[in-house]
């Protein structure tokens, strides 16, 4: 992703990276667990967990750390990106390759191994051949399937396999005449419940031996194996208000100062979730680009659009816990560690329902209810919320009174909505369970400011009622991006089901050599299949892509994709596309955009290829084959 140097940088939370990013944007909120992970990378012999919810930016954190100590990890496990099948065999191939690579790269003795033969027909000494299938690049189908027949091997031989990771583990240690270090990332992308992570548990003890730094979610602080009970633990707890603020105004460069006050809202909404706060900015800084938009009303669009995004068709807490946390501002420890049940508070707390804010004191841990959903669930409280508070004093500042307040917002009753509508108990949070529909027009507006750009890699689904529209939205949008700069674009189709292979197909697409993605969802998924695509949430990040999902399926998949949703913005896709695309508008545009076609290689080929199947769609449906 493209970076100004002293001017806004948005983007949808992803972590920081490279130097200039760290240099740059990166901001010391969790400045004591900071020393203490820079301390543990320089001294620390045993293993740590470091853990925090969805978006806290424990990936920022932890690069920042590896950059001011100059120390990488000897080995880097991505359980999350490198996975597939969520399986024991994964899983184990995983850790082996991780232990391979390190063992070859120090010239460690391995003539006395057969893996090679053993696993893949190699001959005995071909470690880079075992390697390369392992580990494939470029990823392909076939690769897939090779792949899944050595993961297949491996969990039939686990109890074999542990002991050949051991060994190679201390060969390394004695050749290298120091611990080894390892990263085992990703670990936070799954759920406490889900049957992944009962067979990723017994492949971390694995690692327990040597220096190891486990990436977790904060919910596997209350729900490690017990292996890991012991393994010491740094917790990364929500931020203050001021310390968002500091985010936004570093992200915002020079155009902070016009925007302080906003950006004091947008603060209060954030419940001390960078990623949450950042999302927030971009939806605003979106929304004030409609000229017909007031402030208020770009505030009122970004809390309404995170709220979608995040929470829309999610599995709901039980309402008794969140009124509990929202009463008490805390949760009990003995909440967390309930076994089985899938709405405890473990399904909150991974899910962002509610945030953590400091240290257990006699078991109880302050906490709060994420602003984006407080006013889901329904309170007796007299006193009125902070985030609402600071909200109504604002449009009383701009002149406005909350009571009969008139929005520049249209509802989907086509009336003007009101300010005591915008204070109303549901309306912010109302996009959980009753996502509000966009024609194409209004869906094309929003991703202009961002995912028709190539200085942006942002991700959008797209949930359809009617199928036959379809191809004449997606033809609409591809013209659309092509009338700002030339973009390539490629459409696939990924079907889900039980013979299916969709993961390795749209890994098999990626490639840098085009700017758009598009993505077809079509047959049944099942749960493995969803439940691995959320895994693979950090190895989307650097790409465009718009994914076509029909609108039943959607609120199903986004139930398995906590994690990936962070990355996403959600659109409903009305089923009228005649009611915001005009023939004669169409016609215009095709007129004066085919004389300035001089290739078809070009954005103006592009655009108008697309613009012509547009046309043909609306004059076929409504019988103007003439024009």
């Amino acid at each position: 992703m493209k970076r100004n140097v002293s001017g806004i940088n948005l983007d949808e939370g992803i972590p920081l990276q490279s130097e200039w990013e760290l240099d740059n944007l990166f901001i010391p909120c969790h400045e004591e667990q900071l020393q203490q992970l820079t301390a543990w990378l320089k001294t620390g012999e045993y293993p740590l967990l470091l853990g925090g919810q969805i978006g806290c930016g424990k990936s920022s954190l932890m690069m920042k750390a590896f950059k001011e100590t100059e120390i990488a990890p000897d080995i880097t496990l991505h359980f999350d990106q490198a996975g597939l099948n969520l399986s024991t065999g994964d899983f184990l191939r995983i850790v082996l390759t991780g232990f391979c690579e390190c063992a070859l790269k120090h010239q460690v003795d391995l003539s006395s191994f057969a893996l090679p033969s053993e696993l893949a027909d190699l001959p005995k000494e071909d470690w880079q051949g075992l390697l390369s299938l392992l580990s494939p690049a470029p990823f392909s189908i076939a690769s897939f399937n090779q792949q899944t027949q050595i993961s297949e091997k491996l969990a039939d031989n686990s109890s074999f396999i542990h002991k050949i990771i051991a060994v190679f583990g201390s060969l390394i240690e004695k050749k290298r005449a120091e611990p080894l270090f390892i990263f085992a990332s990703g670990i936070d992308k799954f759920d406490t419940e889900s049957p992944a992570y009962f067979a990723l548990k017994d492949i971390l003890t694995l690692l327990l031996p040597h220096k190891t730094l486990f990436e977790v979610n904060a919910v596997h602080l209350f729900n490690s194996p017990k292996a890991l009970s012991s393994v010491e633990k740094l917790f990364l707890f929500s931020l203050t208000d001021e310390e968002i603020i500091q985010i936004l105004t570093k992200r915002m460069g020079v155009y902070a100062s016009v925007i302080n006050t906003e950006m004091g809202i947008l603060s209060q909404w954030a419940g001390g979730n960078p990623r949450q706060a950042l999302r927030l900015l971009t939806h605003f800084e979106t929304a004030k680009k409609n000229k017909n938009n007031t402030t208020l009303d770009s505030i009122s669009v970004a809390i309404r659009s995170v709220n979608r995004d995040f929470f829309a068709y999610g599995k709901q807490p039980e309402p008794e816990i969140m009124q509990f946390v929202k009463d008490k501002n805390q949760m009990v420890s003995t909440e967390l560690t309930l076994p089985g049940d899938k709405d405890t508070a473990r399904l909150a707390l991974y899910g962002n329902w509610f945030f953590i804010t400091d240290y257990a004191e006699n078991g109880n841990w302050p906490a709060k209810v994420n602003p984006l959903v407080k006013r889901h669930f329904k309170s007796n409280a007299i006193v009125e919320e902070p985030e609402i508070k600071i909200l109504r004093h604002y449009a009383e500042t701009l002149g406005i009174s909350s009571q009969g307040l008139s929005f520049n917002l249209i509802s989907q009753t086509g009336e003007r909505e009101t300010g005591d509508k915008l204070f109303a108990d549901d309306y912010l949070s109302m996009n959980i369970e009753r996502p509000i529909s966009s024609n194409l027009s209004e869906i094309f507006d929003i991703l202009s400011a961002a995912l028709l750009s190539k200085s942006r890699s942002d991700r959008v689904m797209i949930a359809y009622k009617d199928a036959s529209i379809i191809e004449a939205s997606r033809a609409y949008l591809f013209a659309k991006a092509n009338s700002y700069e030339h973009q390539n674009y490629f459409h696939v189709v990924l079907s889900g089901g039980t013979d299916k292979a969709p993961l390795s197909i749209l890994l098999d697409t990626l490639t840098p050599k085009k700017d758009i993605f598009s993505f077809q969802f079509e047959g049944i998924w099942t749960d493995e299949q969803l439940h691995s695509l959320d895994k693979l949430r950090d190895r989307l990040t650097q790409y465009q892509m718009i994914w076509w999902i029909e609108y039943d399926s959607l609120s199903k998949y986004l139930q398995y994709w906590v994690q990936l949703r962070q990355l996403f913005e959600v659109f409903i896709l009305e089923d009228e596309l005649l009611s915001s695309l005009s023939i004669e508008d169409i016609k215009g545009d095709l007129e004066f955009i085919e004389e300035l076609v001089e290739s078809q290689d070009s954005a103006e080929a592009n655009f108008f290829n697309n613009l012509k199947r547009v046309l043909e769609y609306l004059q076929k449906v409504k019988g103007d084959i003439n024009g």
